[in-house]
């Protein structure tokens, strides 16, 4: 299969907590991406939609 021919599957997940809160430690969203790493997601972007104390909403993917 080439790349033009990979199919993918999304996942969003929203991190409780804020990054501008500081709510939300490293390590819990290392732990968090790795273990979905694990399971073949591949994060391809995160945002906290530029609103103070939102959760950061991750989007992954990962080949059908």
């Amino acid at each position: 299969m080439t790349m033009t021919d990979t199919r993918w599957t999304y996942k969003v997940i929203d991190l409780k907590g804020s990054f501008f809160a500081a709510t939300v430690a490293s390590a819990q969203i290392e732990e968090a991406l790795n273990r979905l790493g694990m399971q073949g997601w591949e994060l391809v972007a995160a945002d906290t939609a530029q609103k103070p104390f939102q959760p950061i909403r991750a989007i992954l993917k990962r080949p059908l």
